[in-house]
């Protein structure tokens, strides 16, 4: 399987926001590029597929979707940790009914980590929303039709991070995958 970690941004101009780059923060060209390689090879092998933060949103432009370059400034909610802050915020999301998340928190909401400032914008080809945050953002992602198609799950929070890792959006998805 491949699991896309968290990390820097991705560089605007793989999303048509070149304009964006005083939004941005430690990108890396060399990462984006190897990553959307990485992508390709474990679709055309049909690997399971877990994205957390920037996995999701590289894996969102990999397939032809944008992502917000900062939410702030963007008029949402603060994402992120504030300066010296050493725990991740946390903050409810909604649930999509019928997704496989769903399936795997056995409930419409829950609750998770959060620390980004970027998040995804227009979809990627194939992919539908499986979870927002209350201000409006997506927060995770899964096949629009799975049939055929290698398991995914594409999150915005970082479930090998949450303190109590037996919420079914922690230790629940990390054992599905």
């Amino acid at each position: 399987g491949l699991v896309l970690t968290g990390g820097g941004d991705i560089h605007p101009k793989f999303y048509g926001k070149e304009d964006a780059m005083q939004l941005v923060h430690d990108v890396n060209e060399s990462r984006d590029e190897f990553e959307f390689a990485v992508i390709k090879q474990a679709l055309n092998n049909r690997l399971p597929i877990l994205g957390i933060c920037r996995g999701m949103q590289v894996f969102n432009v990999a397939l032809g979707g944008t992502v917000i370059p900062d939410v702030r400034s963007a008029g949402y909610q603060n994402h992120g940790k504030e300066k010296g802050t050493a725990v991740d915020p946390r903050h409810d999301v909604r649930l999509e009914q019928g997704t496989v998340l769903h399936a795997i928190a056995s409930s419409s909401q829950g609750e998770v980590n959060t620390n980004h400032h970027q998040a995804v914008d227009r979809l990627g080809q194939e992919l539908k929303p499986t979870a927002w945050s209350v201000d409006g953002l997506v927060e995770g992602l899964e096949w629009e039709n799975p049939q055929a198609k290698s398991y995914l799950q594409l999150v915005q929070w970082h479930p090998e991070r949450m303190a109590d890792f037996q919420n079914p959006l922690s230790q629940g998805l990390v054992e599905r995958f």
